[in-house]
């Protein structure tokens, strides 16, 4: 086909003498529109007016949802905002796990552990049910540890309590052999290793 007989084609309206056909109409809601056309209904509203109380709830709280998106949206374009704040948060923690990663690889081989004799492990009583109460004895050493009733709320979650050591000598359990410069380190050693086993003794007994 020449250039010259394209144009033609293009000047000449394509179907020109044959009718258009007629879309079919769509009734919805008292409101006429032709197929493929967006229609916009009104839902009825129940008869029942706990069906409607409930519907107005949900609408309420679709809008206080949107209103807080909304607000929280606008809050990004502050200089200072929440985001910022987990991204300085977040770039402190990698650089801190740098700073441990880097102490670990130099660190100077530690010196080998001290022996402890096998005191048996004796519970004397133990309530885990709030307020916790746990009570041991370790070798003839009594320890004693209670749940504090003080809480705090941390967003939605209640922040777990700690157990309390309120008896028990820890230089009890240190032998005579022990140099005083290595005694801190075992007493710390030994606080953490009782809070470990009085916490998985409350969550056994919670357990059942």
């Amino acid at each position: 086909m020449s250039w010259r007989d394209f144009l033609k084609r293009r000047e000449q309206p394509e179907d020109a003498d044959q009718p258009k056909p007629e879309l079919p109409m769509i009734r919805t809601g008292g409101v006429q529109s032709s197929a493929g056309a967006p229609v916009v209904g009104r839902r009825r509203l129940p008869a029942d007016p706990e069906a409607r109380a409930r519907r107005k709830a949900r609408l309420e709280q679709r809008v206080l949802d949107l209103r807080y998106d909304i607000q929280q949206a606008e809050s990004a374009l502050d200089e200072s905002n929440r985001w910022t704040g987990r991204i300085a948060e977040l770039d402190a923690a990698i650089k801190q796990a740098g700073t441990d990663i880097e102490a670990i690889r130099t660190a100077t081989p530690q010196e080998p552990g001290i022996p402890l004799p096998p005191w048996p492990v004796e519970v004397v009583s133990l309530r885990g049910t709030e307020p916790a109460d746990i009570q041991l004895r370790i070798g003839a050493v009594p320890f004693h540890y209670v749940e504090d009733l003080d809480w705090s709320e941390r967003g939605h979650q209640r922040a777990p309590t700690e157990l309390r050591r309120t008896e028990g000598d820890l230089d009890a359990l240190m032998p005579d052999a022990v140099p005083d410069e290595r005694r801190d380190q075992l007493r710390e050693h030994l606080a953490h290793g009782l809070a470990t086993l009085v916490e998985e003794l409350r969550e056994r007994a919670l357990d059942g």
